[in-house]
């Protein structure tokens, strides 16, 4: 082995190393919401699946919290390309957020069983999603692009620049032509899935959605189900008018739901 390709090893154990280091020092930070996030976090099984993820490339650098769910704790990260990711850590939760997680799971084909175990059904929760986005994405539709999945961590791409993440729908100010051409593009979105990709997202509206590059793109779709699932009929009309509502808010012409299903010759499965 040549010095200078000893001296890179050496230097990206090292490396590694100083990333170890600075987790643990987080977590003895005595302040507020940093160690509040760490804590919750990063207990000792994750801390070391995301040391695995920079030993195998997939990760090269990792960096503070970007957004924050109850299910879930969203990190900006970077890879040995340089690209920029978003990496999801779905957490351990409370009873009453498992129920409404099983009713996701619960008759969709897919899936046989909801696991009794909560660390089993957060691991399902997590490959749920990236399954989804990978569906999702298959068909053409604006997702962040998934490209791992390790128990409960789960890497994609980052939705912004430098850092800097877009804009959600809700925070965004548009003309009333804009919002319009954005509305169709949502509707657009809720048909494909639906005929193409088999799913219903089930939490559509102005906060799972951004704004990039002037194209909606689509997120958080881990509680999306299969069109067989015996509530996809239910969940499409509330995610349709939740959609409706909020555009027809911003000034935007809408549609009704029976029309919008005579429009595009049905969709395969009752939403009535």
């Amino acid at each position: 082995m040549s010095t200078k390709r000893s001296d890179s090893t050496i230097d990206e154990r090292l490396r590694k190393r100083e990333y170890i280091i600075d987790i643990k020092r987080r977590k003895r930070v005595k302040r507020s919401e940093e160690k509040e996030v760490f804590d919750e976090v990063f207990n000792k099984s994750t801390t070391i699946l995301i040391y695995d993820l920079m030993n195998k490339g997939i990760i090269k650098d990792f960096y503070g919290a970007i957004a924050s769910g109850k299910e879930s704790k969203i990190f900006y990260a970077t890879d040995i390309k340089n690209r920029e990711l978003a990496v999801k850590i779905y957490l351990n939760l409370n009873r009453e957020f498992r129920r409404s997680m099983s009713q996701y799971i619960e008759g969709d084909p897919r899936f046989l069983k909801v696991p009794k175990r909560s660390w089993d059904l957060i691991q399902l929760w997590a490959k749920k999603e990236f399954v989804n986005l990978q569906n999702l994405s298959n068909v053409g539709l604006r997702v962040p692009t998934p490209y791992h999945l390790e128990r409960n961590v789960l890497v994609m791409e980052f939705i912004g620049k430098e850092g800097k993440g877009a804009l959600l729908l809700k925070e965004s100010k548009l003309s009333v032509h804009d919002y319009t051409e954005v509305y169709d593009k949502v509707l657009n979105f809720m048909i494909v899935a639906a005929r193409s990709a088999h799913l219903v997202h089930g939490d559509l509206g102005e906060y799972n959605i951004m704004l990039y590059e002037g194209t909606p793109v689509f997120f958080d779709v881990s509680q999306a189900v299969s069109i067989e699932h015996p509530l996809a009929g239910q969940l499409f009309k509330r995610d349709f008018e939740n959609v409706k509502k909020y555009f027809e808010n911003k000034g935007v012409n809408v549609t009704s739901l029976n029309r919008f299903i005579e429009q595009t010759g049905g969709l395969g499965f009752d939403v009535t």
